[in-house]
C-alpha cells in the first residue's frame, strides 16, 4: 500500500512509510532486507524512466574503476581472477579451544602461503566469537598479514565492540 500508485520520484517518502509502517516488527534483519529489496527496485524503476544508471541519480561515478575482494574458502583461486583480495570464513570459535584457534591461524597461514604478499586476506567469522577470542586472534593473525576481521561479535554486543575499539591500538590489524 505504500509503493502502488505512488510517484516512483517519491522515494524517501515511500521508504519512511514502510519504515514506520514496520516499526512494530523490529528496526533490522528481515524487516529492513524486505524494506531494502522494495527500495532498490524502485531506485532501478526510477533508473528506467529516467533513462539513466542509477550512480547517475545518486550523484554520478566517483572513481573510473571500482576494485572487489571475493568472499570464499579459496583466495588464491580470488587472486587468479584479479580480484584484490579474499575472506575466508573462520571455521573454530571459542568452543573449539586451543585446537581450533590454531587452525584458524594454520588455515590463514596456508592462504598467506598461497597468494603475494599485498593480496588481502581477511576473516568472516559470522558472529561467532566472545572478544577474548577475537582480540586473541586479531593479535595473532597479525604476523600473517590480515586486514581486518568481519563480525567477530553479534552485532548488538555495544559493550564488546566497544572494549575492542578501546584496544584497538593493539588489536588494530596490519593495512
Amino acid at each position: 500500500r505504500f509503493v502502488e500508485g505512488q510517484r516512483v520520484t517519491d522515494l524517501r517518502l515511500m521508504w519512511d512509510q514502510m519504515y514506520r509502517a514496520t516499526l512494530f516488527y523490529g528496526r533490522k534483519g528481515i524487516v529492513l532486507n524486505a524494506i531494502s529489496g522494495v527500495d532498490l527496485a524502485l531506485w532501478d524503476l526510477l533508473g528506467k524512466v529516467r533513462q539513466a544508471p542509477v550512480y547517475h541519480l545518486l550523484g554520478g561515478a566517483v572513481r573510473e574503476e571500482l576494485v572487489f575482494y571475493a568472499t570464499g574458502c579459496r583466495p588464491n583461486l580470488a587472486q587468479q581472477m584479479g580480484f584484490i583480495g579474499g575472506k575466508l570464513p573462520v571455521h573454530y570459535g571459542p568452543a573449539e579451544g586451543e585446537k581450533g584457534f590454531r587452525e584458524n591461524l594454520a588455515e590463514l597461514r596456508t592462504m598467506r602461503e598461497r597468494v603475494r604478499p599485498d593480496f588481502w586476506l581477511m576473516w568472516d567469522c559470522w558472529m561467532s566469537l566472545d572478544l577474548n577470542y577475537a582480540v586473541r586472534l586479531a593479535h595473532a593473525a597479525r604476523e600473517l598479514g590480515l586486514k581486518w576481521i568481519e563480525d567477530a561479535l553479534l552485532p548488538d554486543d555495544y559493550w564488546g565492540y566497544r572494549d575492542m575499539r578501546r584496544d584497538r591500538k593493539s588489536t588494530r590489524l596490519k593495512s
